[in-house]
């Protein structure tokens, strides 16, 4: 799998062909999921990604990195 996303296709995608959800059921808990996800990282995680630290860098611009 090259993503979380791919893999959660993949996964609803084996459960509908499998009969055990319906195409609906994928497409409203994919949604759902991806918002949850972005909930949690922007609330949680948001000052410890990568791209928040690069920007507090560049902002403090001391010419000090690490």
């Amino acid at each position: 799998m090259r993503s979380f996303k791919a893999a959660g296709k993949e996964a609803g995608d084996g459960r509908f062909y499998s009969g055990v959800h319906f195409q609906k059921a994928n497409v409203d808990g994919f949604e759902l999921g991806y918002r949850v996800a972005r909930q949690l990282h922007t609330s949680v995680f948001k000052e410890r990604t990568y791209s928040a630290q690069k920007k507090k860098r560049w902002v403090l611009g001391d010419g000090v990195t690490g």
